[in-house]
């Protein structure tokens, strides 16, 4: 008989001997947080969030996030399933979900987020009128990993949360799930924003101290302590009121420091970068520099675009997992294939000039694409000219060419046997440059006398098998088949 699983967590928060726990509450396991927040915890990297790079960078990703369109799909097509996404899509509707997922993405930079959910009684239903994010420093969480809500009559141990009540969203950096506060990137990027401030103050103290030269005075004679008082007094009213007489034996004159601001700037910008790196992966969607380019360009913005699209796969999964269902469960709503499911839309839209290009190569081929299409893809209500000339009227002078020689027996077949067609036909058409690639093997096999030559032979002669001629023919009845293929279905739908 097989032996029984294991149901119970043996290795939870409460049994984990590093984890401080003296009070029955948890600490964050932050370092940063832990030497340097002191009480205020995780509110220490509001301070972070004051630096201008930070507040972009965080701002650019928590809005490539919300900036994506939002959707509730039901779990199956049953009447239940369809009423229960329609009642959940509204309530997030009216609770301002992107308001909602902006404050609970403030976990991606202290670890965790924490929004109060206001229930109201209405038409029979229980309505979650709205969410409002709660400041970090107001919770803590047990042994047990519950959160616990500090007030002004339970400072430290805190009081439990009704039910359905506070919606949790936790990020970490982390490989563990072993802390519930989480662990943002603001332990990462604390230092980054700590040593600009540094060194924008050591800027600042450096152009204030090389914008004006320093006096120097050189006398005659042997060190004269009351002396050199006497001339520092006299340079004091230099500084005050411009004017000075001094002995012929006393020499004035002004050093002038070279500023290093350049040092300071590389630095300043070197520490944005780091920062920047941190949060966004990548550095040429806020500055290109001298070293950008297009390609490059677009290879970090898919970085970003990746990032963002993970954000909304976690915020979308804690929502799922608590209001979604709780809606449901709140109002004893019938569902037959599961809870419905918040996510958000990254496909990225098709590029129009390159379908353009392919319909229009289509048009030449004899291949039209049914209106609905058109429509559909492009926008806009138009109508085929072509289709609606009277019978047995002239074709205009712009009338479109006829078909395609290379592919005009495909037209007027019915669409299975298109395939058979356009295959046979890409055969009959690549017939001639397939047999010189043929030929050429051929010699080259004839000529080579072992088999590493015939390798290195092989490579060499690679540049020069010209298969433009034969990937041609086969694009263009891949794409004939593909537009013959959609508008079989098209037909059949309507």
């Amino acid at each position: 008989m097989p032996e029984k699983p294991t149901t119970g967590e043996i290795a939870g928060i409460a049994s984990d001997p590093w984890m401080p726990a003296y009070t029955g509450l948890l600490t964050p396991q932050d370092d940063v947080i832990a030497r340097r927040g002191g009480p205020q915890g995780a509110a220490l990297y509001d301070e972070v969030r004051r630096d201008p790079e930070a507040f972009t960078v965080l701002s650019k990703r928590t809005m490539a996030v919300i900036e994506r369109e939002w959707r509730v799909d039901p779990a199956s097509d049953r009447r239940a399933d369809k009423r229960a996404a329609d009642v959940v899509r509204a309530q997030l509707d009216e609770i301002g979900l992107d308001r909602l997922t902006k404050g609970l993405l403030g976990a991606i930079l202290k670890g965790y987020a924490v929004a109060e959910v206001m229930w109201e009684h209405r038409d029979g239903l229980w309505i979650a009128a709205a969410a409002k994010t709660r400041n970090q420093r107001r919770f803590r969480f047990d042994a047990s990993g519950n959160l616990r809500l500090l007030t002004r009559g339970s400072m430290l141990a805190g009081i439990e949360v009704p039910a359905r009540k506070m919606v949790v969203h936790r990020y970490t950096i982390h490989d563990h799930d072993d802390d519930p506060y989480g662990c943002g990137i603001g332990s990462v990027i604390y230092w980054p924003a700590l040593f600009k401030r540094q060194v924008l103050a050591a800027w600042l103290q450096s152009n204030e101290r090389h914008s004006d030269p320093t006096t120097w005075a050189q006398y005659s004679g042997q060190y004269d302590q009351s002396r050199q008082k006497e001339i520092l007094d006299h340079l004091r009213n230099l500084g005050r009121n411009g004017k000075i007489v001094t002995p012929d034996d006393i020499s004035i004159a002004y050093l002038q420091a070279a500023s290093s601001g350049g040092s300071y700037r590389e630095l300043s910008e070197y520490l944005d970068q780091m920062l920047t790196k941190a949060v966004l992966g990548e550095t040429l969607s806020t500055s290109a520099g001298d070293n950008g380019s297009r390609a490059l360009g677009e290879v970090h913005n898919d970085v970003r675009l990746a990032l963002a699209k993970a954000d909304a796969d976690l915020v979308c999964d804690t929502i799922n997992r608590t209001l979604v269902r709780w809606i449901i469960d709140a109002n004893a709503l019938p569902i037959a294939g599961g809870y419905p499911k918040l996510w958000r839309d990254f496909a990225e839209p098709d590029d129009l000039d390159k379908l353009s290009e392919r319909d229009e190569r289509l048009d030449r081929m004899g291949y039209r694409a049914p209106v609905k299409y058109i429509n559909d893809t492009y926008g806009g209500d138009r109508v085929d000219i072509k289709a609606a000339l009277p019978a047995g009227a002239p074709p205009s002078a712009e009338a479109a060419p006829g078909p395609d020689p290379a592919f005009a027996e495909a037209a007027g077949v019915p669409v299975d046997r298109v395939p058979d067609v356009l295959a046979s036909r890409a055969l009959a058409e690549t017939a001639p440059a397939r047999a010189r690639m043929i030929d050429r093997l051929r010699e080259i096999w004839m000529s080579a006398g072992s088999y590493d030559e015939l390798i290195r032979l092989l490579l060499q002669a690679s540049p020069d098998l010209d298969v433009s001629e034969v990937a041609s023919v086969l694009a263009d009845a891949l794409a004939a088949a593909d537009v013959i293929g959609r508008s079989g279905v098209t037909t059949d739908g309507d």
